[in-house]
């Protein structure tokens, strides 16, 4: 099993302690080889090393996503500065996305960067507009492979949103949240990281 969790985190040293409970399941905890926990569940006795494994990448996985908490993203106070903010934004998340994935193993990193692509946006901010009792501004976006602002209003219906609620949680939470979504696409079982 260790060898295993070796292969999925993409490390070597992975310990897994195996302790049978009173109902007949077993305990397993595994350590790094810093012996830094990585996380502990319980699997029943006719279940097999690889189902075991998995139960723990998943729950090491959990861990570094969850470990970027939302941050609080200042309110665009014009359109000049949304436009900007969200440029920012788009160019950090990407950043914080190769941080990442640089911590999966090289197959993995593929299949993630494959489902993730393409990670830039084309957008456009519209005029001012109070929504939820504060003024923000209208946003109409793609993914594209590069980052770009619309000088006028795209003519083909795009993914709508507002600029604070686009910016909310700030870019490293975006890219934590990309990289689930991405995760769960590829395990094809919508929750699996929940």
């Amino acid at each position: 099993m260790a060898a295993l969790l070796d292969a999925l985190l993409g490390m070597a040293g992975c310990i897994v302690h195996a302790k049978e409970a009173l109902d007949g399941r077993w305990v397993l905890r595994a350590t790094d080889a810093s012996s830094n926990d990585i996380g502990v569940t319980v699997v029943e006795q006719e279940r097999g090393p690889l189902y075991g494994a998995v139960r723990l990448w998943r729950l090491a996985l959990r861990a570094r996503l969850g470990a970027v908490p939302p941050a609080l993203s200042p309110r665009p106070r014009s359109a000049e500065e949304a436009q900007t903010q969200v440029k920012k934004f788009v160019r950090q998340r990407q950043r914080d996305l190769d941080t990442l994935l640089d911590t999966f193993p090289d197959v993995q990193r593929s299949h993630l960067l494959d489902q993730l692509r393409p990670l830039g946006l084309t957008f456009f901010i519209g005029e001012s507009e109070e929504i939820w009792g504060a003024k923000d501004w209208p946003m109409s976006y793609v993914a594209t492979v590069e980052t770009c602002l619309l000088p006028n209003p795209p003519v083909e219906r795009l993914g709508q949103t507002s600029a604070s609620h686009f910016l909310d949680g700030g870019p490293a939470h975006a890219a934590a949240t990309d990289v689930q979504k991405a995760i769960e696409q590829l395990t094809d079982f919508s929750g699996w990281l929940a």
